[in-house]
């Protein structure tokens, strides 16, 4: 899970602090990032964040086996 602070290039208009989001993530146990759809300041990194973790969380794919023996 990641918890995203949007809106980041507002720094004046700011209500939560980034020391609030990092508070709220370690409590959630969570990355906490900001990011800024306007100047797309790290949007790529919040996505590749939550695939490699998704990643991580899926087991990989059971491979069959081939071949063995056949009794006749």
């Amino acid at each position: 899970m990641v918890l995203v602070g949007n809106k980041c290039d507002l720094e004046d208009d700011r209500i939560v602090e980034k020391e609030q989001g990092d508070a709220k993530a370690k409590e959630w146990s969570c990355t906490f990032m900001e990011c800024s759809a306007k100047t797309r300041y790290n949007i790529d990194e919040i996505f590749d964040d939550v695939v490699g973790q998704i990643n991580l969380s899926e087991p990989a794919p059971k491979t069959k086996k081939k071949g063995g023996c056949a009794l006749l």
